[in-house]
């Protein structure tokens, strides 16, 4: 037992099992994916982890920085298409790549430290249950003071096994087999919880700025006015104190 070593996870990542999926895969139009090439195998081992990538469907929460037509909530990247999570906003991201734990094993996740320093953090949780099979969903927030651009394709999490003392027979882990094929994309009810928009720091600054900008050009504005009935007020006095002192010497 024990976390895989950086040699039995290369062994796994090459073995190709005969009509059953391999440890990671990209998706297509079979249950079992298409294997990763072995440049992908040699590229994406880090160590004792393997690199994920983003794929193609995420969800960023709306704010007032984010224009999105309605219905574009999910949106569907092309390849290597950009997106941004504007500072203090949510996000759900997609793996290009499809997972297949072991049933004797199971893994943990984590997001890059590369994007970790920008403020990108996971709060979706760090690990993955033995037997499932499909795409990975991040939860990720973006808690550093300015909008993290990612785009499709970009090597952004990183995923480590361990093996089991026994193969696991848990109700969700059984259920987890007989689904032929794999989960993809993202589940449209997990959006509900950050549908609306998220008021954050920079947003909630944004807008005390406005409204003391508001605030000082209405002082402006009356002070003009004040300054314009001032002036009036004094012609209109000198025009009276003249007229009458015109009657007084007639």
């Amino acid at each position: 037992m024990g976390f895989w070593t950086s040699q039995k996870l290369t062994r796994a990542l090459e073995q190709h099992p005969a009509g059953l999926p391999s440890l990671i895969s990209l998706p297509n139009d079979t249950p079992l994916g298409t294997p990763i090439s072995a440049s992908r195998v040699e590229s994406g081992v880090d160590c004792n982890a393997f690199t994920l990538t983003i794929g193609d469907e995420v969800y960023i929460s709306p704010s007032e920085s984010v224009d999105r037509a309605p219905g574009k909530s999910i949106l569907q990247l092309k390849e290597r298409e950009s997106f941004t999570i504007p500072a203090g906003q949510f996000g759900f991201l997609t793996t290009e790549e499809i997972v297949c734990v072991p049933k004797n094993a199971m893994a943990f996740i984590s997001i890059k430290s590369t994007h970790k320093f920008k403020g990108l953090i996971n709060v979706s949780g760090f690990h993955v249950d033995p037997g499932f099979h499909g795409q990975l969903v991040f939860s990720v927030f973006n808690a550093g003071p300015q909008p993290i651009t990612l785009r499709r394709g970009q090597d952004a999490f990183l995923i480590w096994f361990s093996d089991l003392s026994d193969s696991d027979v848990s109700p969700e882990s059984e259920r987890s087999k007989k689904e032929k094929r794999p989960s993809r994309g993202l589940d449209a009810n997990k959006l509900n919880g950050i549908a609306g928009e998220v008021h954050s720091f920079k947003g909630l600054l944004a807008r005390m700025q406005e409204g003391e900008k508001k605030l000082q050009d209405r002082l402006n504005t009356i002070e003009r006015e004040q300054a314009v009935i001032k002036w009036a007020s004094t012609i209109i006095i000198g025009i009276v104190a003249g007229y009458i002192g015109w009657k007084i010497r007639s």
